[in-house]
């Protein structure tokens, strides 16, 4: 964002337009044309949510929950979250289930997932599979888990790609399939997970499971390496013996 763009926004901002309330707060979070400042960008959050701009309201929750520009407190947060929750918000719906679930009130938790997953929230799609695949607050469920976590995958949410790779790898509550697993574990080393390219890189390298490709394995290991594990390090090191 450039010094006009922020000139604009700060004038239509100070004429109480909600919207450029929030982009400036925003701006001033990310540091965004503006040296970043979350005290100001609070402020600006404030200021929009006080005009009912939806986000902005989750964002004030947001700034309460992490302690951003203002002194941290769990209470107003949830407030704050439930407020915009209640306007439809999916994303402040699913962190208000997360923080129901983390206080173990599962039936709250499962309300808000709900709301949220029907808006094809990815990760609150993961988290109600979750809760079905281990019977939390509800009855186990498999078919419904694998539905859930299937979604949840669509939306690229690595931990629904992993655990449907083990289910379908270890083949315990569904029937084995190792192309499925290959399949998920894949999506997810895609999706930068590091452990699931070092297991691909395992993979291609034994060549017992897959056809052996040293290439694809070291392609891999490079991969997991770069993001940070350093497992993978030692197995590249290993192949290019």
């Amino acid at each position: 964002m450039d010094k006009k763009e922020i000139a604009e926004l700060t004038l239509k901002a100070t004429n109480n337009d909600a919207e450029a309330q929030f982009k400036l707060g925003l701006a001033y979070f990310d540091g965004d044309g503006v040296k970043k400042d979350e005290t100001i960008a609070f402020s600006w959050f404030e200021k929009a949510a006080k005009l009912d701009h939806i986000q902005a309201i989750y964002n004030v929750g947001y700034c309460y929950f992490e302690g951003y520009g203002c002194e941290k407190n769990i209470e107003i947060a949830k407030l704050n979250f439930l407020n915009a929750a209640n306007k439809g918000y999916d994303e402040a719906q699913y962190n208000i289930g997360r923080i129901y679930f983390d206080e173990e009130k599962y039936d709250k938790a499962l309300k808000y997932y709900l709301l949220s997953a029907n808006q094809n929230h990815g990760p609150s799609l993961y988290r109600l599979g979750f809760m079905y695949l281990e019977g939390i607050g509800v009855e186990v469920n498999i078919p419904k888990a694998i539905e859930l976590l299937e979604k949840a995958s669509e939306c690229e949410v690595i931990d629904a790609q992993v655990n449907l790779a083990l289910i379908y790898e270890e083949g315990e509550i569904v029937k084995k399939d190792f192309q499925k697993a290959f399949e998920y574990y894949k999506k997810a080393a895609l999706n930068g997970d590091v452990e699931s390219q070092n297991y691909l890189g395992i993979l291609y390298a034994n060549g017992d499971l897959i056809k052996q490709d040293l290439e694809e394995a070291k392609f891999w290991f490079t991969q997991a390496y770069e993001g940070g594990l350093e497992e993978a390090k030692e197995n590249l090191e290993e192949i290019s013996k």
